[in-house]
């Protein structure tokens, strides 16, 4: 297995409510999930079982004011054991965050290329290289790297080059990931038509 499938045994509870929720809502892109059906999927995943409540209070902390970017999109609801006034909340990963297995295997693959954080210029055409192997053209992956940019994985710096964000480290676990589905051929790639309607889906491009 090449290196960016590779992921700890043992991430932290941040990354794997992210799975967690990856995997709940990976067939429809539309679709919340609640704080009871994310516990219940990381059990699935293993490890120490949550509570709903230490997931939700999890999530909040990963919603944070200070960052320019969105982990998950929450939608209220009302379920037939509250009261009018009470809402709760379903949640799905924003639209700022990576969920298509090959986009975080063309991150995984600049960020190995790059040292103390720096992409070099070449390494980009190394990742059109690599990517290929997965069907996707050099238009697939240049447009997968301004998203990144866009949302904050990556910074563009003043030489042409790219350097890997706090995002990105922080997320890394995340991304290696969904980048083992790619890999192990579990979750079907994506084509090009397929990823610029899911996009459009989300609202993270805009309509032709």
């Amino acid at each position: 297995m090449r290196e960016t499938a590779r992921r700890s045994k043992t991430p932290g509870i941040r990354i794997r409510i992210m799975c967690a929720v990856w995997e709940l809502t990976k067939d429809s892109l539309l679709k919340c999930v609640t704080c009871e059906e994310i516990a219940v999927g990381l059990k699935k995943l293993g490890g120490k079982e949550m509570s709903a409540r230490y997931v939700q209070t999890t999530i909040g902390q990963l919603q944070s004011p200070k960052l320019p970017y969105d982990t998950f999109h929450a939608e209220g609801f009302h379920s037939k054991n509250q009261g009018k006034g009470n809402t709760k909340k379903r949640y799905r990963l924003s639209g700022d965050t990576v969920t298509l297995p090959e986009s975080a295997f063309i991150l995984l693959e600049l960020s190995n290329r790059g040292s103390n954080h720096l992409i070099p210029p070449d390494a980009v055409q190394d990742t059109i290289n690599a990517a290929s192997e997965y069907g996707l053209s050099q238009g697939d992956v240049v447009g997968r790297i301004g998203e990144a940019v866009r949302v904050g994985y990556l910074k563009r710096n003043i030489r042409n080059s790219f350097e890997v964000s706090d995002r990105l480290l922080r997320e890394r676990e995340y991304l290696e990931y969904l980048a083992s589905k790619l890999e192990s051929k579990s979750f079907p790639l994506s084509s090009p038509q397929a990823t610029h309607a899911a996009a459009k889906k989300r609202g993270t491009i805009k309509g032709d």
